[in-house]
């Protein structure tokens, strides 16, 4: 008796949900026939009648409570949005981008000095040095140039938007593989290692994958190249990849530039994990260390780590702090100039320690 309370208490509440539903939305969507108010869904070789009112069988009597929960259930799980597919910016240009420009919002908006803070944010080395030739905000056609088409405007709102999709999904609102089934361009780029998936070599260098993805299917770990940070999407699709073969907890070696944004990648990759979102348990270690080039690459290859904007001197200073540099100088290297040799080498003795 308590069972079939429980059904016509679900059966009612469903009722009151499926009014506010979009019936011509979701005969198209599930492929079922609309019949003025009412939607008809076959089940089990019997079409049945379904409304706000009620759902009733081919003899028009009401069907078990059981089979009209279950029925009821069916509507309100189909998503009543078209998946965006593509990716962000795809989004940008289909919907995003066209609203803000019929509107009239790109070029000309009530803040033209967020505007060009805005763009100050995503340019900060150029903004920095023509600030040594001109006084921008004293230059009168300055923002003229700046925006003239919306250029600056947009790339502004672009990076904005990702931004802002990127802090939902980290706490949780959505998920950029659910509603909007965006993808992943960076798909060809990781394996599932088929025997220790849950150990994994990272690298930022997408060019780096051919030889970091041999040395890791020769132990049998994963591997994941990105090209620089690897974006929120990225990072969402492999998290869902390493659960799908039960890993929790991860070991993560990351090969990146001997600089301090190489540095900051890696460690920034094994935060990300960590993101509650995603919950994994991470050891991150940097296999980058100047042992990986030769004396030779070194001397004539070295990157001058002075020539830096203002606002990215305080990383080298503190990158300097941890490494050293080279010989004690802020000096760096690309990691696409190190022996292969050695890197191999480097990511053998890492796996041996960390998987005894």
């Amino acid at each position: 008796m308590e069972k079939e309370h429980i059904y016509e208490q679900t059966y009612k509440d469903y009722l009151t949900r499926i009014a506010e539903l979009d019936f011509h939305f979701l005969a198209d969507k599930l492929g079922i026939q609309l019949d003025g108010r009412h939607v008809i869904i076959p089940f089990f070789g019997k079409p049945y009648r379904v409304s706000a009112r009620g759902i009733s069988d081919p003899t028009s009597r009401q069907p078990h409570l059981s089979v009209s929960v279950i029925l009821c259930k069916y509507l309100l799980m189909c998503p009543m949005i078209e998946p965006l597919e593509g990716n962000l910016r795809s989004f940008w240009y289909r919907d995003q981008g066209p609203f803000i420009k019929f509107h009239n919002l790109l070029v000309t908006d009530e803040a033209p000095i967020l505007a060009m803070r805005g763009v100050t944010d995503v340019f900060p080395d150029v903004i920095e040095l023509m600030e040594n030739f001109i006084q921008i905000r004293d230059f009168d056609g300055f923002e003229d140039i700046l925006f003239r088409g919306g250029g600056g405007r947009e790339m502004y709102l672009t990076n904005k938007m990702g931004i802002s999709f990127d802090q939902f999904v980290i706490r949780g609102f959505f998920r950029f593989q659910g509603e909007f089934k965006f993808q992943d361009s960076r798909e060809f780029f990781r394996v599932i290692g088929k025997k220790r998936p849950r150990f994994i070599l990272y690298t930022e260098k997408e060019g780096l994958f051919w030889l970091c993805k041999d040395i890791a299917q020769e132990l049998g770990i994963t591997v994941i190249a990105s090209q620089g940070e690897p974006g929120w999407l990225t990072m969402e699709y492999f998290s869902d990849a390493l659960k799908a073969r039960g890993v929790k907890n991860v070991e993560v070696v990351a090969l990146t530039d001997y600089d301090p944004w190489g540095y900051n990648i890696a460690k920034n990759f094994g935060e990300k994990l960590m993101e509650p979102v995603f919950g994994f348990g991470v050891k991150t270690e940097h296999l980058t260390s100047l042992d990986l080039f030769t004396k030779e690459s070194i001397k004539y290859k070295k990157r001058d780590l002075t020539q830096v904007s203002y606002s990215k001197r305080k990383q080298v200073d503190d990158w300097m702090k941890i490494t050293g540099g080279i010989n004690g100088e802020p000096f760096g290297m690309h990691i696409d100039n190190a022996d292969f040799g050695r890197i191999k080498t480097a990511v053998k003795k890492w796996y041996k320690k960390v998987s005894k």
